[in-house]
């Protein structure tokens, strides 16, 4: 079986995740990991028996990589794909895209110039609840899209404990990314209008200089609306880290969706749900929607066809992004740029 060289950059959450998947699937082989953090980058590389590198653009030189997983934050995005797709890498791109659409803009330049496939990494087009949905939507069991709902918040935990970068960022692209890439997916045209609102009171105060939640209203070109809702400041009490929810209204139907009601509590010193959809290992194999999402890219690249998240895809949630913050600090609806 041809196998895929893959090579990784930034060896935190997300970069450990994909060390996981890469080292358990059949066609893939994990060649380097890079992170400017030379313990963390050696600890995991060592973990999966590959080789550690403190710059990403040395283990770029490596001729037997042939595609590259961008697994840094937010924020940093841009140059290790532009840099990747140069050295003529295919770039699975953690989601956001970007946080600008500029730097997006020439991530696909790089990426088009150079011949590459650019994938980003929307893991909940595999999530089995929302394909379900998207599916009976396509299947015209409810009719044309109305109306959607989707939340999707964290406790606070995520920006004050997990993530160092917190304040680089916000909640909008680390979560609404996802949400808005839904709503997106299912209406099956551009956004049109965005009015938004947010607002800073818990985190701002606790040193983290970015705002408590979003909410926001999305007009489609389509005639279809959403109201997306994100936010990082739940209580660590809440039994997931994550409250991710969805109403799908349609002319002739509805969705509901709910995967914090998962079906494995559990109860020692406290209440936890395990994670039994996105990365689940069972009986020494894994599975689950993120690795399905990354299985999906690796067999693109193997098979030379067309990724199922292409960059234009993260570009356009981008400028959907952009829009929101615009709103945010204007008060204002406003146009989504194309």
């Amino acid at each position: 079986m041809k196998q895929l060289g893959v090579g990784i950059v930034g060896a935190g959450i997300l970069g450990t995740m994909h060390a996981q998947v890469y080292a358990g699937m059949p066609n893939a082989r994990l060649l380097g990991v890079a992170d400017i953090n030379e313990p963390r980058a050696k600890e995991l590389a060592a973990k999966y028996g590959t080789k550690a590198f403190v710059d990403y653009n040395e283990m770029l030189k490596e001729n037997e990589i042939e595609a590259v997983a961008v697994c840094t934050p937010d924020f940093a995005h841009r140059d290790p794909t532009v840099a990747a797709a140069e050295a003529g890498k295919h770039v699975l791109v953690e989601k956001p895209l970007s946080t600008t659409s500029s730097d997006g803009e020439d991530m696909l330049r790089a990426a088009k110039n150079a011949g590459v496939k650019l994938m980003v990494r929307f893991s909940n087009r595999w999530n089995p609840p929302f394909l379900k949905a998207k599916e009976a939507l396509d299947g015209s069991q409810l009719g044309d899209l109305l109306y959607l709902y989707i939340r999707l918040n964290d406790t606070i935990f995520v920006p004050t404990k997990m993530l160092s970068w917190a304040g680089k960022s916000t909640v909008a692209f680390f979560l609404m990314s996802h949400t808005f890439d839904l709503a997106r997916w299912y209406a099956k045209s551009e956004a049109k209008t965005v009015f938004a609102i947010s607002k800073s009171r818990v985190l701002s105060k606790m040193g983290i200089n970015t705002p408590d939640f979003y909410a926001a209203t999305v007009e489609f070109e389509s005639g279809a609306v959403a109201n997306l809702e994100s936010l990082w400041i739940l209580p660590t009490s809440h039994p997931s880290v994550y409250d991710f929810k969805m109403e799908m209204v349609g002319s002739k139907g509805s969705v509901f969706v709910d995967t914090t009601e998962r079906c494995a509590d559990v109860y020692d010193e406290q209440h936890t749900r395990p994670d039994i959809l996105g990365l689940v290992n069972i009986h020494g194999v894994n599975t689950g929607f993120v690795k399905e999402s990354i299985a999906a890219f690796v067999d693109c690249v193997l098979n030379d066809k067309p990724v199922p998240a292409p960059g234009e895809d993260g570009l356009a949630v981008t400028r959907m992004l952009e829009a929101v913050e615009s709103s945010c600090s204007s008060g204002e609806v406003v146009e989504v740029k194309h």
